[in-house]
């Protein structure tokens, strides 16, 4: 058998706020286990990029998305009065996000589905509870990823 010698993917890793970091790092476990090739670049955002920069949604982590056009973010907390707007809407409009894809495989030989492999999508609509991030999923930051 030959040597593969996969490429790291880079992705920016955003663990989030509340249960927001055990989420992520059971996900990263899991990520790790299945030999997930991903190179983090940890940023912050919500109530760690208020504390840290004043910024729910600092310009160190939006260069981040930018560059890496990846990432994982745990749940982020809005927080309350100020006129703070949530981080996940900032995200959605400042990637100019769409869909939230899911792909989904059946693990299970002979399971209810089959050998059937899927994906589903929840489209942005017109109100806030449409949410294109979420917790412990890697979002694709651009519409043409090179890893579409």
């Amino acid at each position: 058998m030959q040597n593969e010698t996969r490429k790291e993917i880079p992705a920016t890793l955003i663990p989030g706020d509340g249960i927001g970091p055990e989420i992520v790092e059971a996900t990263l476990k899991v990520l790790d286990a299945l030999g997930a090739p991903f190179g983090w670049e940890v940023q912050r955002a919500g109530m760690a990029g208020v504390a840290a920069c004043g910024d729910q949604l600092p310009a160190a982590t939006r260069e981040s998305i930018r560059r890496t056009r990846l990432a994982l973010n745990g749940p982020l907390t809005t927080p309350v009065g100020g006129g703070y707007r949530s981080s996940n809407v900032r995200l959605r409009k400042e990637f100019d996000l769409y869909a939230n894809v899911r792909p989904a495989r059946t693990m299970i030989p002979g399971g209810g589905f089959g050998h059937r492999s899927g994906a589903g999508a929840r489209e942005r609509g017109s109100t806030s509870a449409s949410r294109i991030t979420s917790p412990s999923m890697a979002t694709r930051m651009a519409r043409r990823s090179p890893l579409a």
